[in-house]
């Protein structure tokens, strides 16, 4: 796909007279192609047929899986034009990159030379293969997942320790550049599960498996480890055992090994990192991962509703830690781990302002700790961050100027932790959040995309997903809101925002007004919503039916659909519904619906209005030059 890509850059030089992109520098160019649509062929040169140019478009989508399949499926393409009607690609307003940070172009340049390089590196690598590396149709053997190793001591008394030694290895192994290496998030989705190997590769789309267990044998503990392929066989295995006082040997010992086995079924020379900044303490090293095993513990009982039990179990791991913190207080980790627990029970009880608020008093504490030991400590800032956005979100600070600053301080400190260690999924995932606040989609969409990359296993991917698909759609990105509608509808086919997704695409040019589907589409929408929440998704099912029949220039039918919508205040108190109805009625060209809807939405909204970027929104284009429409922007003060 990404030869595809490039011959299309060249055909558009070609025929253009002029590269898509251009720029003083390389890095510039490539945040250009990263960060702006392709310029239409038509304006350059009006000669240039519009089935030409859809051709190119496709060829040049952001998102690869939109583009044609091979290069000869583009030539085709460009050798038969007549034979390919697309409608005329859409040219959306590039919004919000003005505002950008210098730092954040420099960083999303940087990925995108990373991402243009691994792609290029791929496309050899298949072509011309590589001593042993295996077929070229399998999973690519340098993506790898470490499963989690097995205990089987007598009494399972080891369990923390195989958690560990596992982490640990996956968090070595992918600081090596040449691998991949799934996440936790998507191995643990197997832990104690009995599935076949070959399935496992399959799901996670994986061309090797490291698989393990330990036992214990008197004063030492055995570590056996294997090296699988996509298949499930065996390609290497080795066992090796060490006192069971050094935890410490044990995790270093386990990764040498790996390396060793990863360097003879690679074919290629792979080196282990130096083990980043951590203990030496192997009693404080075990304390952690027991500490870790108890927080899950107090995870599965806050998923159960077991408010007692999770509150045990949390305080059980800072029992742990506090212990571990005697034996190396020097060690960030320990403060940042007692701080995330304290972040997840303040997330329990979110409903309970003081409560959530006296939880995150503790978190922060624990965060300045950290912080105070090792100030470049990425997990210790993006901790701080996102406890501070957590405690906005709350609204417990009512003085506006101190709020204002609680929400610059998180973005400071989840940016800070960004560039200090780019991989940080979990600040990706707060920062797309979070840039909403300052109405910056194209950052909050980038944030979103860097999040899901760096972990596709997020415990809340599918909110990642339907981020991506949102803040596509709201930039009027229409083939990647499909592309992330049709990828949530895959992996969370239970959730019924990847139905909305589909009837918010059918309001849209993009897809094809389907009346009937539309109707079945809006019944799958309540019965995947739960039994309290079905009448307000009846209601909004019907408004999305409401937006294709006036796609479909049905507008008695629009008319009598949205005379049936009854919205009381029990059901939508911010009027939602109401601003979805005023997007039905621009679509039906009545502006006088569209902006008394609009004014109904924001009075009940008093804090939101309506702003610049607003007054942008493809969305309300049809009512930008009404005066009655501009009054309700909130105008910037001068």
């Amino acid at each position: 796909r990404s030869d595809v890509y490039s011959l299309a850059c060249v055909a558009y030089e070609m025929i253009g007279g002029q590269p898509p992109f251009t720029g003083p520098t390389a890095q510039a160019v490539i945040a250009r192609h990263m960060l702006e649509v392709v310029p239409s062929l038509t304006i350059i040169r009006s000669t240039v047929s519009p089935q030409i140019e859809a051709i190119l478009m496709k060829a040049l989508s952001k998102v690869p899986a939109d583009r044609y399949q091979s290069s000869g499926e583009f030539i085709n393409a460009l050798r038969h034009p007549e034979t390919h009607v697309f409608p005329r690609p859409f040219q959306p307003k590039r919004i919000g990159a003005e505002r950008m940070p210098l730092w954040r172009r420099f960083a999303i340049a940087a990925a995108a030379v990373a991402l243009i390089a691994a792609g290029g590196y791929a496309a050899w690598r298949t072509r011309h293969g590589a001593g042993g590396v295996g077929g070229a149709n399998g999973p690519d053997p340098r993506r790898i997942a470490v499963l989690y190793f097995t205990d089987e001591s007598d009494g399972k008394r080891l369990g923390y320790l195989a958690s560990g030694l596992t982490e640990g290895l996956i968090d070595r192994l992918s600081a090596i550049p040449e691998l991949q290496v799934i996440s936790k998030n998507g191995s643990a989705l197997f832990e104690g599960k009995e599935v076949p190997r070959d399935s496992i590769a399959r799901a996670l789309n994986a061309g090797t498996l490291v698989e393990g267990s330990i036992e214990q044998h008197g004063n030492n503990v055995s570590v056996s480890v294997k090296l699988k392929d996509a298949t499930g066989t065996d390609f290497q295995r080795a066992t090796f055992e060490t006192a069971a006082s050094n935890p410490l040997v044990l995790r270093d010992t386990l990764a040498s090994r790996v390396t060793r086995f990863l360097r003879e079924r690679l074919g290629q020379e792979i080196h282990l990192r130096q083990e980043r900044a951590g203990t030496t303490n192997p009693d404080a090293w075990a304390m952690l991962q027991r500490a870790k095993l108890q927080g899950h513990d107090g995870d599965r009982a806050a998923t159960a509703s077991d408010t007692s039990g999770m509150l045990r179990a949390f305080a059980a791991a800072d029992s742990t830690l506090v212990h571990a913190e005697t034996l190396d207080s020097r060690w960030s980790q320990l403060p940042v781990v007692r701080g995330t627990i304290d972040y997840r029970a303040s997330r329990f009880f979110g409903n309970d302002q003081i409560r959530a608020n006296q939880w995150i008093d503790k978190g922060l504490l624990q965060a300045n700790q950290a912080i105070e030991l090792a100030p470049r400590d990425a997990g210790a800032l993006e901790l701080r961050g996102t406890l501070d956005y957590w405690r906005w979100l709350l609204a417990v600070e009512p003085d506006p100027v101190k709020a204002r600053a609680l929400l610059d301080g998180a973005r400071k400190d989840l940016e800070t932790a960004t560039q200090i260690s780019p991989n940080q999924p979990g600040a990706w995932s707060v920062l797309s959040h979070l840039y909403y606040q300052y109405n910056d989609v194209v950052n909050a969409k980038l944030a979103a995309r860097r999040a899901y990359d760096e972990d596709a296993y997020l415990s809340n991917a599918n909110v990642i997903v339907w981020r991506l698909f949102t803040s596509s759609y709201d930039l009027e990105q229409f083939p990647d809101a499909i592309h992330w509608c049709t990828v949530g509808e895959a992996r969370f086919p239970a959730d019924p925002h990847f139905v909305e997704c589909r009837l918010d695409m059918m309001g849209t040019s993009a897809v094809a007004a389907d009346v009937p589907r539309a109707w079945r589409l809006a019944d799958s929408l309540v019965k995947l919503t739960s039994p309290a929440a079905q009448p307000y998704a009846r209601l909004q099912g019907m408004v999305f039916v409401a937006s294709v029949l006036a796609r479909a220039k049905l507008t008695d039918s629009t008319e009598h659909v949205l005379a049936r919508v009854q919205d009381p205040v029990a059901l939508d108190p911010t009027k939602d519904l109401t601003q979805q109805e005023a997007f039905v009625w621009t679509l039906l060209g009545n502006k006088d619906k569209a902006i008394s809807a609009l004014a109904l939405y924001l009075s009940a909204n008093p804090s939101r209005g309506l702003t610049a970027d607003d007054e942008r929104s493809w969305r309300w284009r049809g009512l930008g030059d009404d005066p009655r429409f501009q009054a309700l922007i909130i105008k910037p003060m001068k």
